[in-house]
């Protein structure tokens, strides 16, 4: 009987904490709402180190994405095939993978490398996280000529 009662108990207490935890999920503020700037963030990359938004185009889209993850791959694929498509258009393949540049390059993504309204670059999980609301991999962001958020895909 009394070691019914403590697993009542114990229950109830995760369950309580299981609750709150989703509540504060709930209530905490958007990272970066839609009509959000475009964050400074540094990126690192072998031949030198880049600021987002340094960019003159019509959008800006950056996608965030880890080389091990099952769902980016087809995603950059995806773009790989249709990159031609997007002729006024800067693009930002962001990975928090510090390793990323002494890995092979991901299979099908050959038109994404030598293109000069292309980067890719390593962040910093924390930048990923606080500045662009990243939590999971792929997002994708939609900025347009002004560098204000106009669309997100998590």
């Amino acid at each position: 009987m009394r070691t019914k009662r403590i697993i009542a108990i114990v229950f109830i207490l995760l369950l309580f904490c299981w609750l709150g935890w989703t509540i504060g999920e709930i209530v905490r503020p958007e990272v970066l709402p839609v009509g959000s700037e475009l964050p400074m963030i540094l990126c690192q990359h072998p031949d030198g180190d880049f600021t987002l938004g340094d960019s003159q185009a019509n959008e800006t889209i950056v996608v965030y994405f880890h080389p091990d993850c099952p769902h980016c791959l087809p995603q950059l694929q995806d773009y790989n095939r249709h990159i031609d498509e997007f002729t006024d258009t800067q693009f930002y393949f962001l990975t928090s993978d510090k390793q990323f540049f002494r890995h092979p390059r991901p299979l099908g993504t050959e038109n994404l490398w030598d293109r000069s309204h292309i980067k890719w670059g390593i962040i910093s999980k924390s930048d990923a996280r606080e500045k662009l609301g990243c939590k999971v991999t792929p997002v994708t962001l939609v900025f347009d000529r002004v560098l204000c958020l106009v669309s997100k895909e998590l």
